[in-house]
């Protein structure tokens, strides 16, 4: 089981939601622990250009992460609109 962490940035944009997206949001995130399964169960793309980094698709919500296999870490970098995420 991987430990999943978020970014201060990133945890700072899941509080500001409505409780019902940060729920379903963080089920999601939570999920991610059952790393590499939970890549199948989820929408979720290897970002080109760069190693062990992936996004999750969360309805108009998608979060940025790192697997640190060695560690057993998957860091939520970044969080935000599908709109501003990538920036």
């Amino acid at each position: 089981m991987y430990h999943v962490i978020l970014s201060p940035k990133a945890a700072k944009f899941l509080n500001a939601l409505d409780r019902k997206r940060r729920l379903k949001i963080i089920g999601v995130l939570k999920d991610l622990a059952d790393y590499p399964f939970a890549l199948k169960r989820h929408d979720v793309k290897k970002i080109e250009g760069r190693q062990s980094t992936f996004r999750v698709r969360l309805g108009g919500i998608r979060a940025i992460f790192y697997v640190d296999k060695e560690n057993e870490r998957i860091v939520i970098l970044k969080m935000d609109s599908r709109e501003s995420v990538y920036d």
